[in-house]
């Protein structure tokens, strides 16, 4: 569990009409090690996760304050979603230390570069394979309606953890760790696909508490 920049566009995310982003995000993955002596060792690690809030939209209004109707004549529907990701890969150095019995302390600090992504999107529903062109046509009801935007920007990630390790067995331990993120975001980005730049970035940058849990393989 990590913390994550979500929290700097949840106000953005509620005037969109959905709920909330909790704080954190469960991220998975997993870190190859290799030992330097008995006490250090480096290694590198990759972990990627994602979130996403969707509700159907209702309540429309124009200028004058009466509900914006659909082609039915029914108050119009949106089907809004809003989705981020965010990985990394990083680099680690760590240190063990055998504690009693089957259980062993370490410590690592870790640095890592990676990309966040945060995707809008706004449709009339389900649509056919064909709609996904005529949207574009102005002439078309979709072109109203119908919106997606897809913002990337660079991750920058440096953590300290400790925890502690039960060996099952020579080769298998279990693991807990708990530690302190920081994340620095870039304050530009691209959307579309990097056809377009974005300007007027707010700030992304996060810290706070992290968690994890893991299986160790080794030999």
């Amino acid at each position: 569990m990590y913390p994550s920049f979500v929290e700097a566009v949840n106000d953005e995310v509620e005037d969109f009409g959905l709920d909330k982003f909790d704080e954190n995000v469960f991220l998975y993955g997993g870190e190859l090690c290799g030992n330097m002596n008995p006490e250090f060792g480096i290694s590198i690690q990759y972990f990627t996760g994602t979130d996403m809030s969707t509700k159907i939209v209702e309540g429309f209004t124009d200028e004058n304050g009466d509900l914006i109707l659909d082609g039915n004549n029914n108050p119009l529907k949106l089907d809004r979603a809003v989705r981020y990701n965010m990985s990394f890969f990083g680099l680690g150095i760590n240190y063990r230390k055998s504690l009693f019995g089957a259980f062993e302390f370490f410590g690592a600090v870790s640095g890592g570069y990676g990309g966040i992504e945060l995707i809008l999107s706004q449709d009339y529903g389900d649509q056919s394979f064909g709609d996904l062109w005529d949207s574009f046509d102005p002439g078309s009801y979709l072109d109203e309606y119908n919106r997606s935007v897809d913002y990337n920007s660079d991750l920058f990630i440096f953590s300290a953890n400790n925890g502690l390790r039960m060996f099952l067995s020579s080769r298998i331990a279990l693991g807990i760790t708990a530690g302190y993120t920081y994340g620095l975001v870039s304050d530009t980005g691209e959307i579309n696909f990097g056809f377009e730049s974005v300007k007027n970035i707010p700030d992304l940058d996060f810290e706070g508490m992290n968690y994890s849990v893991g299986i160790y393989f080794g030999y």
